[in-house]
Order: C-alpha cells, then sequence, then structure tokens
C-alpha cells in the first residue's frame, strides 16, 4: 500500500531544505542499485544496525565487488562478550569514508528521529563518516514529532525489545514505561533538525514498507507483513549468552 505521492513529495522537500540529500526509489533492487552507485569502489564502509538495510541486501553486493565492510552485526562475527564487540568492530565501524544504515522515523516536515540503546549508530550518522547514507521505507513516514514519539513508544522500542528476547517492561505493557532497566533499549536518542555540518548525509525513501514500524490502525495484514518481513531479517543476539550472564548475576 503505497502512500500518496503528494505525502512522498513533501517528505522528500522537507529533507531538502533542511540540508540533506533526499531522493527516492519506488523499491528496493532501485535502492540498491542506487547506493551502489553512491559509493566507489575503492571506499571503506562502516555498517549500522539497521533491519531496512538488510532487507535491501546492500551490503553483499558491496563485499562481492571488493568493498571493505566494517559490519558488527553479521552473522558469522561471535565475541565472547558484549564489550568485546563494542570494542572492536562497533567503534571501528565508525570513522570509515562512509556510514550506512536506516532510521526509526521521519517527519513529513524533514526532521528525522532515531533511538538506540549503545549509539553507535547515532554517532555513525552524525560524526561517524563524512558522508552517510540512510534508507528509509515508506511506513517510515508520520506526520510530525508527535506522531514521531507515538510511533516510537508503542511501536518500534516494545517490538524491537521483544524481537530481541529482552524482558523490559516496555515488552510486557506493549507501549515505552521509561523503565530503569539494563536493557533498556532506548538509552540514546537523537532529532536531527537539519544536516550535521561536517557530515553529507543521503537520505533513500523507499516506496515499500521495510523495517520496523506502522500505524496501528493500518490494515492487519500489512502490520502482519512487515513484523513478518523484520523477524526474518533483523540481527538478534545470541540469548544463551545473555540468560547465562542473568543465571550469574551478570550484567546484560
Amino acid at each position: 500500500m503505497p502512500l500518496k505521492e503528494s505525502t512522498i513529495s513533501k517528505t522528500l522537500r522537507s529533507l531538502k531544505s533542511r540540508g540533506f540529500h533526499a531522493l527516492f526509489t519506488p523499491g528496493r533492487v532501485k535502492a540498491r542499485n542506487r547506493i551502489l552507485k553512491l559509493i566507489p569502489l575503492h571506499s571503506t564502509i562502516g555498517v549500522g544496525d539497521s533491519t531496512s538495510l538488510y532487507q535491501i541486501e546492500v551490503i553483499p553486493e558491496l563485499e562481492a565487488r571488493g568493498n571493505h565492510i566494517v559490519h558488527p552485526f553479521r552473522s558469522n562475527i561471535h565475541p565472547p562478550n558484549d564489550l568485546y564487540r563494542m570494542e572492536t568492530t562497533l567503534r571501528k565501524s565508525l570513522g570509515q569514508d562512509f556510514f550506512i544504515t536506516g532510521a526509526n522515523v521521519v517527519t513529513e516536515d524533514g526532521r528525522i528521529i532515531s533511538v538506540d540503546g549503545v549509539g553507535n549508530r547515532i554517532a555513525g550518522m552524525v560524526f561517524g563518516a563524512k558522508k552517510v547514507i540512510l534508507v528509509l521505507g515508506q511506513n517510515k513516514i508520520v506526520k510530525d514529532l508527535a506522531s514521531a514519539f507515538r510511533r516510537i513508544e508503542k511501536v518500534i522500542s516494545p517490538g524491537h525489545a521483544k524481537h530481541r528476547g529482552f524482558e523490559t517492561p516496555c515488552v510486557q505493557k506493549g507501549e515505552c514505561v521509561d523503565c530503569r532497566v539494563k536493557e533498556r533499549i532506548c538509552n540514546v536518542i537523537a532529532i536531527l533538525e537539519g544536516k550535521p555540518m561536517m557530515t553529507d548525509i543521503t537520505v533513500i525513501l523507499v516506496g515499500e514498507d521495510l523495517g520496523l514500524g506502522w500505524d496501528p490502525n493500518w490494515p492487519h495484514e500489512r502490520i502482519e507483513k512487515i513484523w513478518s518481513n523484520y523477524v526474518a531479517k533483523c540481527w538478534r543476539p545470541d540469548l544463551e549468552k545473555i540468560m547465562n550472564r542473568r543465571g550469574r548475576g551478570g550484567e546484560t
């Protein structure tokens, strides 16, 4: 179910007025091809966790043609603990030629809102590379900031926590309750009001539903499809390791 052309056009104009490079592609294949054109062959690339990015399947294409990619969430990385991941691949993903990721929400007036547990994705998009590419599906567009925070608190945060196996209060209640637990995944919130002074950001709006996010008033079939597609591609932590640390009284 595509958005009205007027909504997409308005969002693109708003993003451009705030200094972002903004473009629209009708589907994930063209979005992937556009990224391949934007990134030169010799460039190094840092990756911020983004199901939307995984769904357009651009990372394998970049690797296949020879780009060096620092991807902290690939399945063949098995660090002994979360600190190891943070001190190596997470930090190394910053400072590359490009940083590619997604965002949680974009408003029709051009504000980009992201929520992180660690903050590496937000750090990457605001000052982690000179050139940043953000991929957002049409379902990430909302009317205004109030709508954005409702989406984050009632859909995105509890949805992410649920899929990743965390026992946060938002999973139990179905919406954010401003918790203080160690597994809280919304510790860092950033609103990009405009292009950061020393970072070029290209926003690719895709005419498909990508990642996690929906309006509860949308048809049930559309919501279920977004959720199932998200679950199929979303990175998930090692829950056995998390449970073992819980059993030993350690940090999550």
